[in-house]
């Protein structure tokens, strides 16, 4: 009877621990807002929190009184703060602090959505916890601590979680999970040109590379027979073009009509220009392993250079594991149900390097 209690609380234990590794995260991301936080200078921090009070006081949701310096955002972390100032008027610290709580919240649940819809299962869970967790400098100053581009990272998880959803849907359902998936890329689109680069254009690449595998390994003599055997593929290649065409959509409102309206910095004027080092084998290889949390010149015995030799330590670990997924793709080793998430699995892993890099 004993033994079988053991077990029992073991399992158990077993079961919650992905949960209790969230739990963690998620409460020293508060406590890094709340004491190491409370001491830190940034004028984009102190700007967003102006505007935030600003809104508040007009009771819009744009202003016009405010200039946007780095595009014009329709929804972004000025909501969330807006409701910590309603909360602590007194105390922009706190203010701050409970917006940012309930913005890493959401963040979870989107990635518990996430999770669920690409039925990734307990590692999905492992996932969650990991990404709560401020594993490098970029990922703590731009996500976990300052949450610049959380918001951007809400609506990446929504749309990609609505359409591996879609895929197993029925026709009423998937039109549904279609059209939620637009109304959220579009409000995105908004936001930006960001969202149309780095998240569409690669899914949107990625569907098409899964639907020409699925086509090249098809035993169907006709071409109709081999889209009707690949319909997965061919559904997520126009999920994927559908939403693209719906951000492209949203982004024409910001630029088209909203910069008639507001004052803000536009990214018209972006024009492709290489530095001689960006290609390099070196600097790639050393911005890869720096959003792991590698930092040059850390001491090795002290604690950032232990830190820092972790994060080479992941780095190459998850280079090792994107090689080996690769090498089973090419040699079809790979089961049919799991081409899905290991392609958008890495395609993901792309678009969150390329968002901390922005």
């Amino acid at each position: 009877m004993k033994q079988q209690t053991k077990g029992g609380a073991l399992h158990r234990l077993w079961q919650a621990l992905p949960w209790l590794w969230m739990a963690a995260a998620y409460l020293f991301d508060l406590w890094y807002q709340l004491v190491p936080g409370k001491w830190i200078v940034d004028s984009d921090l102190a700007s967003e929190m102006i505007l935030s009070d600003l809104l508040n006081k007009e009771g819009s949701i744009i202003s016009h009184n405010w200039f946007y310096s780095t595009e014009l955002k329709v929804v972004n972390l000025q909501w969330f703060y807006r409701l910590g100032l309603l909360l602590f008027p007194d105390d922009w610290h706190l203010a701050r602090t409970f917006g940012m709580a309930v913005t890493l919240a959401l963040y979870a649940a989107c990635m518990l959505f996430f999770v669920k819809c690409a039925r990734l299962g307990r590692p999905g869970l492992w996932m969650v916890g990991t990404l709560l967790w401020p594993f490098g400098q970029h990922y703590l100053v731009y996500a976990i601590y300052g949450g610049y581009y959380l918001v951007y990272t809400f609506f990446y998880m929504l749309v990609l979680a609505l359409v591996l959803r879609s895929l197993d849907a029925d026709k009423k359902h998937c039109a549904l999970q279609w059209l939620a998936a637009c109304i959220v890329t579009a409000i995105a689109g908004m936001n930006g040109v960001k969202q149309l680069m780095v998240f569409h254009a690669p899914l949107c690449l990625a569907a098409a590379v899964l639907l020409v595998m699925a086509l090249h390994g098809s035993d169907k003599p006709d071409w109709k027979g081999a889209l009707q055997s690949c319909r997965k593929e061919v559904r997520l290649l126009a999920a994927s073009v559908v939403t693209a065409v719906a951000s492209a959509a949203g982004y024409f409102v910001s630029n088209a009509v909203l910069s008639r309206l507001y004052d803000f910095k536009s990214y018209n004027i972006i024009t492709w220009d290489r530095d001689e080092n960006w290609f390099t084998l070196d600097r790639i290889l050393m911005d890869f392993f720096h959003e792991f949390g590698y930092q040059n010149g850390s001491g090795i015995f002290h604690f950032g250079g232990i830190a820092a030799g972790i994060g080479l330590l992941l780095g190459e670990w998850m280079f090792f594991c994107i090689v080996r997924l690769l090498l089973r793709l090419k040699k079809g080793s790979i089961p049919e149900a799991y081409y899905n998430r290991v392609l958008l699995s890495l395609q993901l892993h792309i678009l969150f390097s390329k968002i901390f890099a922005l």
